[in-house]
């Protein structure tokens, strides 16, 4: 990066930049006529830092709480751990111990970190390091009963010889080191075999990667792989490795339930070994369940049936079924009311004798278009339902249903 540009960036945290940022953040008129304003009294890159940051800080809001205060890049802001899982995650690590974050961004797992005890950052992009310091520093403000913190700038492999100084080690690597976003570990920076290289001078380690990569065998074997989800999302798939994984070898999916406050953020899990089989369900139960995203990536859908007396509608498609609802929030749970055929003309009589005008509808299936379907019914009433779309016995089913 240009020295100028970093300059700009400097000027941005600054007491300046500060200023100017409180007062676009009030400030509703278009974008083309704050950027106007701000050209009166500001460098085009100056007021375009301003506007962008504005508007990123509104994005980050159901990220961070303190997002009003925080700094972000658009990449940083997509990458980052938000505070929810952050402080989820944070519980593995042992309290009061040194622990450094790699690849640390502009600090989402970092400032979660920061608040169990002394904390380094290590971040090679210039911006997202000062970045990350400042996010560091304001998050924990004045307290410094957590101990010593710490950003710098460089590649992680030139903190190699520090690892040792850690009680254990988080990295996130750059799944856009290529230009676009990937779902591929090896094309990640640092690749798998730089991973594989600081863990064998450090084993107590956390790697946060996307729900959809593919772990390489030799690290499943030896770490817990858990998949957590957030406000209906898989989220993010972290390898835990030595003395941060409970279960080596297991799979975990877990589902935090949201709240105010993140340090208070609760979470339900479950544990086992990926790709148990699934009983397939001959007739449709009283009950229809959704597993949680998690549940689903993590393969653990066989384990859950296994655990809660559960049976699949299908070979593929995830929906459960079974005598009662189980008690578990890693699935949501629904009462069948009624189970039809995918006939869009008795679906049309059906919700027509029921006043249902509104229509709340459910499907994994491809083939279904819900927007499609929907208009086909020609919806007319007051009333709403809930209409699950699925396969059973290779023929697609309508299952109206009621909320547990």
């Amino acid at each position: 990066m240009m020295q100028e540009a970093l300059e700009d960036y400097i000027w941005l945290v600054g007491e300046e930049g500060r200023r100017w940022l409180a007062k676009v953040a009030e400030d509703t008129r278009p974008t083309l006529r704050i950027l106007e304003s701000l050209r009166k009294d500001l460098s085009a890159a100056r007021a375009h830092l301003i506007v962008e940051q504005v508007e990123l800080r509104r994005k980050a809001e159901e990220k961070f709480p303190w997002a009003d205060q925080m700094f972000f890049t658009r990449k940083g802001l997509e990458q980052a751990t938000d505070a929810w899982i952050g402080h989820y995650k944070v519980r593995r690590f042992s309290p009061g111990t040194l622990v450094a974050d790699l690849c640390c961004g502009i600090g989402g797992d970092l400032l979660s970190l920061g608040t169990r005890g002394p904390i380094v950052g290590v971040e090679k992009d210039s911006v997202c390091e000062l970045f990350a310091r400042h996010n560091l520093a304001v998050i924990r403000g004045t307290n410094t009963d957590v101990g010593f913190s710490q950003v710098i700038g460089g590649d992680v492999w030139e903190y190699r010889h520090q690892l040792s100084e850690v009680w254990g080690w988080h990295i996130d690597p750059d799944r856009r080191s290529v230009g676009k976003r990937t779902t591929r570990l090896s094309l990640s920076s640092p690749p798998p075999e730089v991973i594989e290289q600081l863990l064998a001078i450090h084993p107590t380690a956390a790697v946060k990667i996307s729900p959809g990569e593919e772990v390489p065998s030799e690290w499943q074997a030896r770490a817990e792989l858990e998949w957590i989800s957030f406000r209906g999302r898989c989220r993010q798939q972290v390898v835990w490795f030595g003395a941060l994984a409970e279960s080596p070898g297991k799979c975990r999916a877990t589902l935090l339930c949201d709240c105010p406050d993140p340090q208070e953020v609760q979470a339900e899990s479950i544990c086992g070994s990926a790709g148990m089989p699934t009983p397939i369900a001959s007739e449709i139960g009283p009950v229809v369940c959704d597993p949680d995203p998690a549940v689903l990536a993590s393969g653990l859908l066989g384990e859950l049936c296994q655990r809660f007396g559960l049976q699949a509608l299908a070979p593929q498609g995830g929906y459960l079924t079974g005598s009662a609802p189980p008690p578990t929030r890693l699935v949501s749970s629904y009462w069948v009311e009624e189970v039809l055929p995918l006939d869009v003309e008795k679906l049309k009589r059906y919700f027509r004798a029921r006043g249902i005008g509104e229509l709340v509808m459910k499907k994994r299936s491809g083939e279904v278009d819900p927007e499609h379907l929907r208009a086909r019914l020609s919806l007319r009433g007051t009333e709403r339902a809930h209409l699950i779309v699925c396969k059973h016995k290779n023929r697609f089913r309508a299952i109206v249903v009621r909320p547990v």
